[in-house]
């Protein structure tokens, strides 16, 4: 089988470190781990394939004197190199793209020369770009948006929120299908001894991620200082780097608790199954009023390595996580109920236990990368022969 991967964000470098990257490294893993011949068209690899995706072809594709001209501009314009390109290479069997903004040639290629085409669709881009940054062919991007949708043989969305966001850009299309990210669960494979299955010394509360507002890591501080005095020897630990960085070490400082806070900082995404086997509860804090598209790479990544998880309800959290089975749940914005949630993981150790394993049992069963890249190629016809487990 012959696949094209397409992404045309320059937001997202293929081979980076950012959960993006990581999402579309996961699904390139897929499709080399069943034998498919597949070449990435990008316009930022984003640095070397990693060793395992040196099988991957890398088309670097780039609009000739685009350093004059705005990024939406170079993003309309890329169509026409991407159609090239594709058409130089001919005789695929699918094209599989990574919606982007202004992005159609890929799935109209597709469409045109009968091919299948599977659009992934991770958020509403368009409602994305006008909250947080700027766009000035809204509407353009909502007409190209609605072309690529009609176009593609599937639209996989990764949430309820995210399909409808679909559905309401091109009302009427039947080809729209929701599944869920996954994880690695070899990667993501806790330790064979848990440090969790009893009573010891020090206690480590933890959070993975970006730190942007809508990751919610202020109210995680807050709940931390109301928390951490009642528990012998803890400490927060802060996995990542963003823009709110310095608003949360402030925060820590104002709130007194800086000495038991450590942020690391950005770490390479190898480096966190072993962070994360060190934690006692990792949290996904979720703010109020947050969005809610998303299908949390983090929460995968907790349940497989059997940390014990709080996590606030929202998005898709709650379809994945049945609290007080699996995890604790507890309402967005609600600063001393994650603080309670995290001193319970303390003081039953064993329960907690109880809740992580199930919670590894789970995305085993349901959430591997394999599983997420054989519904999507089912949901475009081809049918696999072998397990959906990993």
């Amino acid at each position: 089988m012959r696949i094209a991967y397409v992404c045309m964000d320059p937001g997202v470098p293929v081979f980076g470190s950012k959960g993006c990257s990581i999402h579309v490294q996961e699904i390139l893993r897929f499709f080399a781990s069943i034998g498919a011949d597949v070449t990435a068209f990008t316009p930022r690899p984003g640095g070397p394939p990693p060793s395992d995706l040196q099988s991957i072809s890398l088309e670097r594709l780039k609009v000739k004197s685009d350093a004059l001209a705005d990024r939406e501009t170079v993003a309309i314009a890329m169509n026409d190199v991407l159609r090239q390109a594709l058409g130089r290479q001919e005789d695929f069997d699918v094209v599989y793209e990574r919606h982007s903004l202004f992005s159609y040639a890929a799935m109209e290629y597709a469409h045109d020369n009968s091919i299948v085409g599977i659009l992934e669709v991770n958020a509403p881009l368009v409602d994305e770009q006008q909250r947080h940054r700027h766009l000035a062919r809204a509407e353009l991007a909502r007409r190209i948006s609605r072309v690529a949708f009609r176009a593609a043989t599937s639209v996989v969305a990764v949430s309820a929120d995210a399909r409808d966001y679909v559905l309401t850009m091109a009302p009427g299309i039947d080809t729209v299908h929701i599944v869920p990210n996954g994880v690695d669960t070899d990667r993501f494979r806790p330790p064979k001894r848990s440090r969790r299955s009893g009573r010891r010394d020090g206690f480590t509360a933890g959070f993975v991620g970006s730190l942007k507002p809508w990751h919610g890591v202020d109210d995680l501080v807050r709940a931390w200082h109301l928390v951490s005095d009642r528990i012998a020897d803890s400490q927060l630990m802060i996995i990542g780097d963003g823009p709110e960085r310095t608003n949360l070490e402030a925060l820590a400082a104002d709130l007194g608790v800086s000495d038991r806070t450590r942020f690391t900082g950005a770490v390479p995404h190898e480096d966190i199954p072993g962070l994360l086997s060190s934690m006692d509860v990792a949290v996904a804090p979720y703010p109020k009023g947050g969005e809610s598209y998303f299908s949390p790479l983090k929460i995968f990544e907790y349940m497989a390595m059997e940390v014990p998880l709080v996590a606030t309800r929202c998005g898709q959290i709650p379809e994945l996580v049945s609290h007080g089975k699996m995890g604790l749940l507890v309402e967005p914005g609600d600063v001393a109920g994650m603080a309670e949630a995290i001193h319970s993981i303390y003081v039953d150790p064993m329960h907690a236990s109880e809740m992580a394993a199930a919670a590894r049992h789970y995305v085993i069963d349901n959430h591997t990368w394999r599983s997420v890249g054989v519904r999507a190629l089912e949901s475009a016809g081809i049918h696999m022969i072998h397990s959906v487990a990993a």
